[in-house]
């Protein structure tokens, strides 16, 4: 089984933190993101799909990423939003560049969770295998995620943020795709027509192909209840360096004085003083003075200082 991290997308939600890098490269408590996926996955040869805007940032961590595994970056030819491929569109485009006959492990570049991988492949009986982060509260998936009802191990429909969802039960963006499903995703990208014509945002939204697929194909689900986190936001991001952390992070060669931090970001290189920051991220290299921050983010090399 081949193992791919998909990590081609541009992150326009965490603007401007992800203007000069990847949003797989931020740090969490001060590990890129990434690294905590590559740890996780079993072998010793991962992929990763990236685009050609970061390739540069890419190169430059794998030269430096611990671990001893073999990173293979697999490049889309995009620069930016409007010309990216999407997940479905890249990770088609992975499967026919690398000529990829055999099953696939499939992980979102943004997630992080803690169930045990292992257990999750060793669950894999030949259908497509999708990882169900189980919220609890439907009310709190409502609009938001992908939504499977699950019956002995199959999931038996599967709805793309609906309104009113059946089950608390979302998709994480962690599969396994066997051979013989491989080719269903150009197949769904090239359906345009009557009942499966392609939706608008398909090549970007996995939870369209899987919709689309449970009516050709069995899936199976492997539900879980681990500490899982969607990096795809503000609020996101702070939560997960919060439980990986333990508190609010600050980065290498930070000056914080007589300053205030509550659930907060803080990378590297920021000075800070008579400040109070909030539910924010100040990116590197910042210098505030006197000032209270509340749900924010701070570009690079931004100086902000009280009048």
């Amino acid at each position: 089984m081949r193992s791919v991290i998909m990590a081609g997308g541009y992150a326009t939600r965490l603007l401007p933190l992800t203007e000069t890098r990847p949003k797989s490269l931020l740090p969490v408590a001060g590990i890129p993101l990434i690294e905590y996926l590559v740890k996780r996955i079993p072998g010793t040869e991962i992929a990763v799909t990236i685009n050609r805007k970061f390739e540069g940032a890419f190169r430059k961590w794998k030269s430096e990423c611990p671990g001893g595994k073999d990173i293979h970056l697999c490049i889309e030819d995009t620069r930016d939003e409007e010309g990216k491929l999407g997940t479905i569109g890249a990770l088609a485009h992975f499967i026919e560049k690398e000529n990829v006959k055999e099953d696939l492990l499939v992980v979102a570049g943004d997630n992080l969770f803690e169930f045990d991988i292992s257990d999750f492949m060793n669950r894999f009986s030949g259908n497509i295998l999708i990882a169900l982060h189980d919220m609890k509260d439907p009310q709190k998936v409502r609009g938001r995620y992908g939504v499977a009802a699950l019956s002995g191990g199959k999931i038996l429909t599967f709805e793309e943020k609906p309104e009113f969802p059946q089950s608390a039960l979302i998709s994480t963006g962690v599969y396994v795709l066997p051979e013989r499903a491989l080719p269903l995703l150009s197949e769904f990208l090239m359906c345009q027509e009557g009942e499966q014509r392609m939706l608008g945002g398909s090549r970007d939204a996995p939870g369209h192909f899987v919709e689309w697929v449970l009516e050709r194909e069995n899936v199976d689900g492997f539900p879980f209840e681990d500490a899982w986190f969607d990096i795809g936001d503000r609020e996101s991001y702070i939560q997960a360096n919060m439980e990986y952390g333990h508190k609010s992070y600050v980065g290498r060669g930070c000056s914080i004085e007589r300053s205030i931090l509550e659930e907060s970001v803080v990378l590297d290189g920021v000075t800070m003083v008579d400040c109070t920051i909030r539910k924010s991220i100040v990116d590197e290299g910042c210098e505030l003075e006197g000032v209270t921050l509340a749900e924010s983010i701070v570009g690079a090399g931004s100086k902000i200082r009280k009048c």
